[in-house]
């Protein structure tokens, strides 16, 4: 199994445009290879859309990307390699993103999608500012056959506007207090086939 970490990017805003009272990033810098294992700045996103976005990084809990209130989404670039292969999975620390930390109503359906194949829907935790992880799998051969490609790849985390809940999205990075906290930036691995 080869794992991508998706790359260290430098946190670059190539433009900003306001559209359906929503702000539209578009980082400067996409990601043209995945080789070995790189963990994921999370602001190293090549597009996004929210009404309001930041980065976290105080002490005691995890950096992360957030997004809100209610619906959009964060879109990393990748390539995959040549293959051939047989199954992908997806795994990342999310929570939603609310003012009010941990209502039980304030979730979010975060709806992952490579390409614009959607891998399935999770609703995720209430915003505790530590998230909980969560792992999309396919072994579908058309998606892993065109990743196979040497083309560029988008991998979208989206609350969608007609989602059941939309409190938006909190993608979290690296651990900050040093302690037993364990790091899982969003990753992509992918199972090679067997000789």
């Amino acid at each position: 199994m080869r794992v991508f970490y998706l790359p260290s990017l430098v946190f670059a805003v190539g433009s900003a445009a306001c559209s359906h009272d929503k702000l539209q990033i578009v980082n400067e810098h996409v990601l043209t290879e995945a080789i070995g294992q790189k963990t994921l700045p999370i602001g190293g996103f090549s597009d996004a859309t929210w009404s309001y976005f930041g980065f976290y990084d105080k002490d005691g809990t995890f950096e992360h990307q957030y997004g809100g209130p209610s619906e959009g989404y964060f879109e990393y670039s990748f390539r995959a390699g040549a293959g051939p292969w047989t199954g992908i999975t997806v795994r990342a620390r999310l929570s939603a993103e609310a003012k009010d930390k941990g209502k039980p109503d304030e979730s979010s359906d975060v709806t992952l999608s490579i390409d614009g194949r959607e891998l399935g829907t999770q609703t995720v935790i209430p915003d505790d500012m530590l998230g909980v992880v969560y792992t999309w799998q396919s072994q579908d051969q058309t998606l892993l056959q065109k990743l196979a490609s040497s083309t560029v790849h988008t991998l979208r985390f989206e609350v969608k506007a007609d989602a059941a809940h939309r409190h938006g999205l909190c993608l979290y990075g690296e651990a900050l207090d040093g302690k037993d906290m364990v790091a899982t930036p969003p990753s992509i691995e992918l199972t090679p086939a067997k000789p």
